[in-house]
């Protein structure tokens, strides 16, 4: 499974490669795609149920794509301007079975 970032949805990130009837409901659909919001991306990232990867390419040594830390995801989803508090929320309300949608 690969799943990679969406570069023109900063708010985004695309799923690719697997089918999306596995994971939780939410996200949106963009051509035929299946996007996540950041926020959710970093919930299912922290839950073990969705990796994130950087294309590490065209970086000195690098080769193919690297792997991500939720502290990784949750410092990328500050730099695309979704606070922290999102997060906490949604994971908070997401935990508790709620399906939080936006």
């Amino acid at each position: 499974m690969e799943y990679r970032s969406a570069a023109t949805r900063p708010h985004g990130t695309a799923i690719g490669g697997a089918s999306t009837s596995a994971l939780r409901p939410g996200g949106f659909m963009s051509g035929g795609e299946h996007y996540l919001h950041l926020e959710e991306a970093a919930f299912l990232a922290d839950r073990g149920n969705l990796l994130l990867f950087e294309d590490a390419t065209g970086r000195p040594g690098s080769v193919g794509k690297r792997l991500l830390s939720l502290e990784e995801v949750l410092h990328a989803m500050a730099a695309f301007g979704v606070p922290l508090e999102r997060y906490l929320l949604y994971s908070g309300l997401a935990r508790l079975g709620f399906i939080v949608r936006r």
